[in-house]
């Protein structure tokens, strides 16, 4: 005899036969009794596009402008007449008296008269004029030569030219303050420098201080290890003058 598991294996396949063929026959009846319909492709009708031309416009009206009105030429306006020239009168003539009548009675007899004889002309020689003696000045002494030096302006241009040069010469001595350097501080002082005829630096002193007093005794002591200073041109020669010398700090 069969085991217990065949028989149960049996009856899973008989369960699932049984399950295929009730599938099979519910599909087949609902098959018939509704027809499945297949989508067909719908159909769309033709798209006509017809053409309507518009109806021509009918032509406007074309109105004739109004005639100008005619305008009467403007009457002439009657020349005034000249007045009459009236004619000159000829003027009336002058009457003449009729010439007086000579009597013709001779004058009487006599000796005749004698006219008195006329004085002598005494002709004298025309004097000749001296002509006054001429008085001629001395000549003026002459004019001491004049020294003919340098103008203001020269001696203006000079200067500024020399201090330009002195202060390329002092910023050859510059040392940065070491501190200044490491704050970051930067600074300019303006400095007066005094000159004598000999070209030397007789004194030095700060003009226009700057906010950092380290800047401007390192100003002072660029001057003071400056050798010697530049030498003067001529214009400034025999002469002493001051100096106005700004010196820069600046980080780079």
């Amino acid at each position: 005899m069969p085991g217990a598991g065949f028989i149960n294996n049996l009856k899973h396949y008989s369960l699932a036969w049984a399950l295929v063929v009730s599938v099979i026959l519910h599909a087949v009846l609902v098959g018939f009794l509704h027809p499945f319909k297949f989508n067909t492709p719908i159909q769309k009708p033709p798209l006509t596009i017809e053409i309507v031309q518009p109806k021509p416009e009918p032509p406007a009206e074309v109105v004739a402008p109004p005639e100008p009105q005619k305008q009467e030429p403007p009457k002439p306006e009657p020349k005034p007449e000249p007045p009459p020239i009236k004619k000159p009168t000829p003027p009336k003539p002058i009457e003449q008296p009729a010439p007086a009548k000579v009597p013709d009675t001779p004058p009487p007899a006599g000796p005749p008269r004698s006219e008195p004889p006329a004085p002598p002309v005494i002709s004298a020689a025309p004097k000749v004029e001296e002509p006054p003696p001429t008085f001629t000045a001395p000549p003026p002494p002459p004019e001491p030569p004049k020294l003919v030096g340098p103008t203001e302006a020269d001696i203006e241009s000079a200067r500024q030219a020399y201090g330009n040069s002195l202060s390329r010469e002092i910023s050859k001595h510059k040392r940065y303050p070491r501190i200044a350097q490491m704050r970051g501080w930067e600074g300019t002082v303006r400095l007066l420098l005094e000159i004598d005829t000999n070209g030397k630096v007789v004194s030095v002193k700060v003009e226009e201080a700057s906010d950092r007093e380290v800047f401007n005794t390192e100003a002072l002591e660029m001057v003071k290890r400056m050798v010697q200073p530049p030498p003067i041109p001529d214009t400034l020669r025999g002469r002493s003058f001051t100096v106005r010398v700004p010196i820069s700090f600046r980080l780079e």
